[in-house]
């Protein structure tokens, strides 16, 4: 078991798992660069209609080890996040959880 939050990926017809290199020179830049490419993914994905979510792996080592068990990763590589995608089930209303509060102009 990967989270409680992602089970469902169990039932998707496709799972992409973005992963990243352990020992190259950026290595501090890769959970930066994997969070821009996994909602890219998850945009490109809306736009074919299709439905995806974001469950997260990577920096949970417990997480790591679950997703490392279930596929055969390359030597080096680490997984950062479960990217199942298929039909929705339902659509669901959009609703605005923007809190004016929350966001500083300097």
């Amino acid at each position: 078991k990967i989270s409680e939050y992602c089970a469902f990926a169990k039932d998707a017809p496709i799972v992409i798992i973005p992963c990243f290199k352990i020992n190259e020179e950026r290595y501090e830049f890769n959970l930066i660069d994997l969070s821009a490419a996994t909602e890219n993914i998850l945009l490109e994905v809306t736009a074919l209609g299709l439905g995806a979510c974001w469950c997260a792996v990577s920096p949970r080592q417990d997480r790591i080890e679950a997703v490392e068990k279930i596929i055969n990763i390359k030597e080096g590589l680490k997984p950062f996040a479960l990217i199942p995608i298929g039909y929705p089930n339902e659509e669901k209303e959009g609703h605005d959880i923007y809190k004016e509060d929350c966001v500083h102009f300097l």
